[in-house]
């Protein structure tokens, strides 16, 4: 079994499925496509701005469990698209993240095809959560698809990460007036307007501490002014603030306004954060599959980034992450732990023969 996974990870992790080189997400989709249809399996086909998605069904039972992969990944060098297995680790762009999760749940979605007694379960491929997922899961679940509960493969070190945090990305303003450089006293720059006015903003959030479960604020892009020897009337801040799900958008805007009046908000984007009732039956019935595999309680986690669990949250959908441990996510030399891939198999195996 994992020798057909590993050898089917190599398959994968070949394609370059950046979101710049539509041709090979659109040829990695075919593959995943043909390979799901050769195994047996009902393949229903969706593409949203271009993205190709799936899901695939050992029969047409409606399913109640959903197991959710995704083909696209970040940028990497070109040695990187080619999959090195070093012992117990696979390396290469995705081996975590997550193809050799994903070509798991292809090879155990063929296994239930072959069953007499096929179990209600999905499986969702989508082609672009590494660029917001919204063409993917989140145009899959908008058509009307549903399950009573999901399973995202992403890394997760085989515990069931439950809670992740949700992503609000403004851009904040500062006013100036503008003016010649070489007589700064009579305009009024914008940068130091916004050098002033973010330390009441940064406040709010406090330092990072590492792997602490709390709100956190990230100046990631400025922009401002349009030649060196004019004084800038205007300085502009991109943030990203990733927030507990007790917390709510429009708090967090409206404590920025409160703290920096005299700067200017805007909303660029928001994905809410996830919550799953560990006491719920979708995270009951993984955590006795998995107790059952590992020989102890895997424990709930979580996430401080978020992932295509939020589409199905939105919808009212229970979901979880829950995948084999992975290092370098998003760097060079990128790996997947063996060993835990296959007790991932096994677990989903064990879930699936319980629904």
């Amino acid at each position: 079994m994992l020798d057909r996974i590993v050898q089917l990870a190599r398959e994968l992790i070949r394609f370059p499925t950046l979101a710049k080189n539509p041709e090979a997400r659109r040829a990695c989709a075919d593959f995943i496509t043909q390979s799901l249809t050769d195994a047996g399996l009902q393949v229903r086909p969706y593409e949203s701005a271009g993205v190709r998605s799936l899901v695939a069904t050992p029969s047409a039972a409606a399913p109640w469990l959903c197991l959710h992969g995704h083909y696209d990944v970040v940028e990497a060098k070109a040695e990187e698209f080619i999959a090195r297995r070093e012992k117990d680790l696979l390396r290469g762009r995705g081996a975590a993240d997550m193809k050799t999760a994903l070509a798991a749940l292809m090879v155990l979605m063929a296994e239930l095809a072959r069953r007499e007694k096929k179990p209600a379960v999905a499986l969702m491929v989508t082609g672009d959560e590494e660029v917001g997922g919204e063409h993917g899961a989140g145009h899959i679940l908008d058509q009307g698809f549903r399950c009573e509960f999901a399973v995202s493969a992403e890394p997760s070190g085989l515990m069931i990460a439950n809670q992740a945090k949700g992503a609000l990305r403004l851009e904040l303003s500062a006013k100036g007036k503008s003016g010649h450089a070489a007589r700064p006293w009579e305009g009024d720059n914008a940068i130091l307007n916004m050098m002033a006015a973010f330390p009441q903003v940064w406040e709010l959030f406090g330092d990072p501490e590492p792997e602490a479960w709390k709100t956190t604020i990230t100046p990631s892009i400025i922009s401002a002014g349009d030649a060196i020897n004019r004084i800038p009337d205007r300085c502009a801040l991109r943030v990203d603030i990733r927030h507990l799900p007790a917390e709510f958008p429009e708090e967090i805007v409206a404590r920025i306004q409160q703290a920096a009046p005299e700067l200017e908000v805007r909303v660029l984007s928001h994905s809410p954060a996830c919550y799953a009732d560990p006491y719920g039956p979708g995270p009951e019935r993984l955590r006795d599959a998995a107790a059952a595999v590992l020989g102890h309680d895997p424990g709930f986690l979580k996430k401080h980034a978020a992932s295509d669990a939020r589409f199905f949250i939105s919808h009212g959908i229970p979901a979880v992450v829950f995948g084999p441990a992975g290092g370098n996510v998003h760097g060079d030399q990128e790996w997947v732990d063996l060993r835990e891939v296959e007790e991932f198999y096994l677990i989903l195996e064990r879930l699936c023969r319980e629904i």
